[in-house]
């Protein structure tokens, strides 16, 4: 493990991904995944979560039921990316501006 997560927790971290949940209006109910959750890995996925948001990873939204979005992008990306995830061009964290002297 590069990074220190298990794969219940990157599991977590991709669906999270996929599904575009990077602000707190765009946030994601983990309900909706728990049964398959569960069934693959044993584990409570808010439990996961909460080890998640203890690292920095993601934020939680608390309402009716707590929502999750991703907090942190360029570590989740790093993350994902070090473990074999296609993160495609959400991986490019910095944006290369060009400065051009004047001649």
């Amino acid at each position: 493990m590069v990074c220190g997560l298990n794969d219940g927790e990157r599991f977590i971290l991709n669906v999270l991904r996929v599904n575009h949940n990077f602000t707190a209006n765009a946030s994601y109910n983990l309900k909706q995944i728990a049964a398959q959750f569960r069934d693959k890995f044993g584990e409570d996925p808010n439990d996961v979560a909460k080890n998640l948001e203890n690292k920095h990873y993601l934020t939680a939204k608390r309402k009716k039921d707590i929502k999750y979005w991703i907090s942190d992008q360029p570590q989740t990306w790093y993350a994902l990316s070090q473990h074999g995830y296609n993160v495609g061009t959400e991986g490019r964290i910095i944006r290369r501006r060009i400065f051009r002297l004047p001649e």
